[in-house]
């Protein structure tokens, strides 16, 4: 299973996905969340030309996150 990092920003519907690095658990994935703020606040600022707001931050499945983005949910 891959996990990923998310970003939930403050303006409305706005959601970014780090697809590197991937994890090969939550635990490893949020260690690395909580130690690299700088450097991803960076890539973030490359992304988008500009520094944005964050809400929140979480890891989870990527496939996981992808089926929620493309509203697919589990029965």
């Amino acid at each position: 299973m891959k996990f990923v990092m998310i970003i939930l920003f403050a303006t409305a519907g706005d959601i970014y996905m780090f697809t590197d690095p991937t994890f090969d658990s939550k635990n490893e994935c949020m260690t690395f969340l909580m130690n690299n703020g700088p450097s991803l606040n960076e890539k973030i600022i490359q992304e988008y030309g500009y520094p944005k707001q964050i809400q929140a931050v979480n890891c989870m499945r990527e496939q996981e996150f992808l089926d929620i983005m493309n509203g697919l949910t589990k029965t």
